[in-house]
């Protein structure tokens, strides 16, 4: 027993060209006719094909035998009483083909209306049986027995649930039946009224005498042409005659000249007046002896109308007007009498109008001041006319013009659903017939308006809760919807909406029951005038739900490309075409290709229907001539004996039949169980033999096939996704090989490989790919291969791994960095940066483990240090990948190929630092190690944050000129003063220098910059703050200003600092700052003579009272010379003494 586990497929391709639906056409049929082929129903025996505008009305459907070159018509059931057939045909079958169901359209005359409905026929399989169906008469008998029912009054709006009833046929008003005197009739329900009685004559007595002038018998003309031309608007069985009277009686047009209106309407114009007197009375006479006869094209049970139109009373008139009024002729025709002009005033004429005139008066009698005023009884006779000929309003034109049966659908317990597009004013409705019991659903709400075409397409969707009957209006509101209503009491359960305003949304119904439970689980709705560029078409697909509400699961549209194509025009199940037990669907874009058309299949499966269609069948690959093909399409029978369903196409004119190849569904399989590559045998240097056993399982159904065998090629490639092989096919086998499979026979020999090495992985598994096709590819006419099936498999051969009991390793890895969890780089400064990281195996075995690192691109990788304390680290050299704009990635191999259990690594990663400028200052290292166990999967992820900056150093210096300035008291005021400034240093990575210089107590003052003593620009000054900018490694900045002294002495000082974006930027070492104040000397000159004056004052002054006080104490007495003397006696004595 093979384990599943060891199979792996891929991913399943989608076949766009070609699958079982054989090109090849299998039967064509062409019918004269361009109408040929709008319709296509398969029986068991054959095709049914429509043709809608075949010169035989009721020969409108053809028999085409597949074992037969020839169609054969089947005539259908005709209008017993006669009509005109429309090329609009409809046609359906239930859903085992026992019983098919057509309806063609019939316009005929009813009443004084045209009447457009179908007249429907019921054929039983073998197309002997037939029974009539007339759907309108059904739901007009009922109108008359449910006047009194109320309508439904509202409505939800888009998709949702509604609870309110609607109409069982629930008729929204009577017909007006105004009956007069003479006309009343009774009204019964028949199956047809187009007998005589429903003819109308009207006659127009008209007075020519000679007291008329030219200008108002032209006006007379002009009122009997306007009244004929308005009353055959909404008549369609009206007749008239025009009687003048004057020196003559003339018959100026008879009834039956009727029958070209024109040529009616110029002859009243080329009326010629025969003046002379009145004869009122004999040309009455007239029109009931000659004009109301057979031979003058009157019709027997007609009505009859008589409008006298006269200016005057009856003169030399030899008949008496009231013996022509009681005449037994009289009996049954309505008079209206019509006097212009003051004679009527008078006793005499007013009596002569109220005799002619039937009662009441007041109905019948009309008169004027003048022949101008005669259009305004238009109106009112017009109304009276059609109003006693039991018409209604032709703005509402209820069932005449319903063409009920327009669309059709067979349920198979019987019931029948007609589509009435044209009912109440083309707001349409659903006729549904079970049994005996006939309902009109419709939604007579104020929101349904008029033109929404409900019946356009009809369904039943069968469901375990009863049926439910979808209906489709694809003009409703411009986008179009479909109106679901339930059998259980005809209620409207759900609206689904179209999306684009003519889209034709509902245009085409299709129920799908895919699983063939009976049960109906998908509905397709058609839009095929969606439109992108033209007309692209759309198919909505609606799962059927729980709740009996249809949910919308995908929308299908065909190629892109095609402006025109109208991809959903046509909607068919087809049956179970490629075998796989779910039925298919095929949907028509009758114009893509310039017209040519094609038919796109999709293929239901288990989990419901495939939304990439399987096959395009163009129809330049079925025949070059072909128009239109998809605009009709049926399948779900075997048409061509070989028990697979088959598909029919229609296109303008021709039909054909292609037929479905059997599908192989064909899985390999490894039978050979429990293969493993085990321990000893991945350390053992000797090759070790594998086997395995492929198989070829198979669901083919070998009654369909005319061999009892089927030839298969198939492949064999090993270790797929290693360029060094780990395993190898013993000597002398090839890869390439050729199989028959056989009812009984699925398994190839055996296939024996050699195991020869790890090559450094016993951790992935070793790959083995098969790939098969059929060995005779070209005689398709077989069978071929299913295109959801993988023609490409692999089988896994897996190593013998340590994981516990449970065969599954769970590694846990910890990563701790031995630093801070943020790295801070000063480009320009720091030349490498490196990074400790530990990585701890507290798990179990990781297999092909790999460390990712991600980085900006202003590190390079450099080198990697392996710890020397821990041996098992292997790690290769590194493999370095660019990720994205901006980013490196390093990628390690982390104890290759197995990082066991408990295992510590310890290393260290070093990058060099880019001298290149970084846009930005902060970006990230994410870390992540990973492994391959039980397929990828992520273990550790880890973030570092990096702050990047610029290394700068620059050096301000600042001095004035002049060096300092002496002022003398004389020559205080206003002096030039410049302020010069000196950048210098490294900018390497060209960081933005601002330099802010604030000068004080200075006027008028202008700066420059120097950048590299070339480029010169101005700075900008407000008040005393002067800010220069510039990008460069020198700059000399000038500050030009004046000095005020004339109120003051002050100091002037300078500060200029320079700054920069310290977010990007780091300084090295520089000087930012500096104050450059100005030296002023103040001169002062002193006046001497003054002085002198004074000081000589003064010293006379202190002499005197110097010598004052010598006098004073006997400075200038002789005591001085005695002491003199005394003193020159002792030193005398001393010398003696000696």
């Amino acid at each position: 027993m093979a384990f599943p586990y060891i199979l792996m497929f891929l991913p399943t391709l989608y076949p766009v060209d070609g699958f079982n639906i054989d090109t090849k056409v299998f039967k064509t049929y062409s019918l004269s006719g361009n109408q040929s082929g709008q319709t296509v129903l398969q029986y068991k025996n054959g095709v049914l094909i429509a043709s809608p505008m075949n010169n035989n009305a009721h020969e409108v459907i053809w028999q085409c035998q597949i074992n037969q070159q020839k169609c054969a018509p089947l005539a259908l059931e005709e209008d017993e009483k006669g009509s005109s057939v429309e090329p609009i045909l409809s046609a359906s079958k239930n859903g085992k083909a026992e019983q098919f169901f057509v309806c063609q359209q019939h316009k005929r005359r009813k009443k004084i209306n045209e009447n457009i409905n179908g007249i429907c026929t019921i054929l039983r399989d073998d197309f002997k049986k037939k029974q009539k169906v007339v759907p309108e008469p059904l739901v007009v008998e009922l109108q008359n027995k449910n006047t009194n029912n109320n309508n439904n009054k509202d409505i939800a709006g888009a998709s949702g649930f509604i609870s309110d009833k609607v109409d069982e046929i629930e008729i929204r008003g009577n017909i007006n039946n105004n009956n007069n005197n003479n006309n009343n009739k009774e009204n019964k329900p028949k199956d047809d009224d187009d007998d005589d009685e429903d003819w109308t004559e009207i006659a127009f007595v008209m007075d020519g005498s000679g007291s008329i002038e030219k200008e108002d018998f032209q006006k007379a003309k002009d009122f009997i042409k306007n009244m004929m031309s308005k009353i055959w608007e909404n008549c369609f069985l009206c007749n008239f005659a025009v009687v003048q009277y004057g020196a003559e009686i003339v018959t100026e047009l008879s009834l039956k000249d009727n029958k070209n209106a024109s040529f009616c309407l110029i002859k009243v114009q080329d009326i010629v007046q025969l003046g002379k007197v009145t004869k009122t009375a004999s040309a009455i006479q007239l029109v009931l002896n000659d004009t109301f006869t057979e031979e003058k094209g009157s019709k027997p049970n007609s009505k009859k109308f008589i409008i006298v139109l006269t200016d005057g009373e009856i003169f030399e008139d030899p008949l008496k007007l009231e013996d022509v009024m009681n005449s037994p002729l009289m009996v049954n025709i309505t008079r209206f009498a019509i006097g212009v002009g003051a004679d009527f005033n008078k006793s005499k004429g007013k009596t002569e109008l109220q005799q002619i005139a039937s009662d009441p008066n007041d109905k019948h009698l009309f008169t004027v001041d003048n022949y101008g005023a005669l259009d305004g009884l238009l109106h009112s006779l017009e109304k009276s006319i059609t109003g006693i000929e039991g018409t209604q309003d032709v703005a509402a034109f209820q069932f005449e013009l319903s063409e009920a049966g327009f669309s059709t659908h067979l349920t198979e317990d019987g019931t029948l659903l007609f589509g009435a597009v044209g009912a109440y004013d083309w707001s349409g409705g659903l006729i549904l017939k079970k049994m005996n019991d006939v309902k009109f659903l419709n939604d007579s709400s104020s929101s349904a308006g008029k033109y929404s075409y409900l019946g356009y397409a009809v369904a039943a969707v069968k469901t375990r809760k009863g049926y439910l009957y979808g209906s489709g209006a694809p003009r409703h509101d411009l986008k179009g919807r479909v109106v679901i209503f339930s059998e259980q009491n005809n209620n409207m359960t759900q609206i689904l909406s179209g999306q684009q305003a003519g889209s034709y949304f509902g245009s085409k119904l299709c129920p799908l029951d895919i699983d063939g439970d009976s049960f109906t689980d998908y509905l397709l709705v058609g839009a095929p005038f969606f439109h992108i560029h033209g007309e692209e078409g759309k198919v909505y697909v609606y799962k059927l739900q729980d709740e009996n509400l249809f949910e919308k699961v995908m929308e299908l549209q065909g190629s892109s490309g095609f402006a025109f194509a109208r991809f959903g025009f046509a909607i068919a199940n087809v049956g179970d075409i490629d075998g796989n037990n779910f039925n298919d669907i095929a949907i028509g874009a009758p114009l893509e290709s310039s017209n040519a058309g094609c038919v796109y299949i999709y293929n239901g499966y288990k989990h419901g229907l495939r939304q990439h269609y399987s096959q395009k069948i163009e129809a330049a690959k079925i025949d070059r001539g072909l128009q239109y093909f998809g605009q009709s399409i049926d399948g779900g029978t075997d048409l061509t004996g070989d028990n697979q369903d088959d598909i029919t196409v229609g296109s303008l004119g021709t039909v054909v039949v292609l037929r479905s190849l059997p599908v192989f569904r064909i899985t390999p399989e490894n039978k050979c169980s429990g293969i493993t590559i085990r321990k000893e045998m991945q350390n053992d240097k000797t090759p070790s033999e594998l086997k395995i056993c492929p198989c070829f399982v198979n669901t083919i159904n070998w009654r369909l096939m005319d061999e009892d065998s089927l030839v298969i090629d198939y492949t064999v490639e090993l270790d797929t996704e290693k360029e060094q092989k780990r395993v190898i096919i013993r000597e002398g086998k090839p890869r390439t090989r050729t199989f028959t499979i056989t009812k009984d026979t699925e398994c190839t020999e055996e296939l024996f490989l050699h195991f020869v090495s790890c090559h450094d992985d016993c951790f992935s598994d070793v790959m083995i790919k098969f790939n098969f096709s059929l060995h005779d590819k070209e005689n398709v006419s077989r069978g071929i291969l299913d295109s959801f099936t993988d023609q490409e498999v692999f089988f896994k051969i897996p190593f013998k791994k340590d994981c516990g009991d449970d065969h599954v390793c769970t590694p846990e890895i910890d990563l701790t960095p031995a630093q801070s969890k943020s790295f801070e780089i000063i480009i320009g400064e720091m030349k490498e940066l490196t990074a400790n990281f530990s990585l701890i195996n507290r798990g179990e075995d990781s297999y092909m483990t790999t460390m990712n690192l991600s980085y900006p691109n202003i590190l390079t990788f450099k080198s990697l240090s392996e710890s020397q304390e821990v041996k098992e680290f292997i790690c290769d050299s590194p493999e370095i990948h660019p990720l994205q704009t901006g980013t490196s990635r390093l990628c390690l191999k982390i104890g290759y190929p197995v990082y066991k259990t408990d295992s510590k690594i310890y290393f260290q990663i070093t990058w060099q630092v880019t001298n290149t400028k970084s846009n930005e200052n902060y970006s990230l290292m994410n870390v992540s190690v990973g492994c391959k166990n039980n397929g990828s999967q992520l273990l550790k992820k880890v973030s570092y944050a990096i702050h990047t900056k610029h290394s700068v150093k620059m050096f301000l210096k600042g001095r004035t000129i002049p060096a300092f300035l002496a002022l003398s008291e004389d020559a205080r005021g206003k002096h030039p003063v410049k302020f010069l400034f000196e950048v210098k240093g490294e900018n390497f990575f060209g960081a933005e220098f601002n330099l802010a210089i604030n000068v004080t107590s200075v006027e008028d003052i202008k700066a420059t910059i120097t950048q590299n003593a070339s480029e010169i620009q101005n700075c900008l000054v407000e008040h005393y703050i002067t800010t220069c900018r510039f990008v460069a490694s020198e700059a000399n900045i000038t500050v030009d200003t004046i000095v005020n002294f004339e109120k003051e002495l002050h100091n002037t000082t300078a500060v200029a600092i320079l700054s920069y974006n310290e977010d990007l930027y780091l300084d090295n070492g520089g000087s930012y700052q500096v104050e450059v104040p100005l030296v002023v000397d103040i001169l002062k000159e002193n006046s001497y003579l003054p002085a002198m004056i004074g000081s000589s004052v003064a010293g006379f002054v202190i002499l005197a009272v110097l010598i004052f006080i010598l006098f004073k104490i006997g400075f200038f007495k002789r005591k001085y010379k005695e002491k003199t003397m005394t003193d020159q006696q002792q030193e005398e004595t001393k010398k003696e003494d000696l």
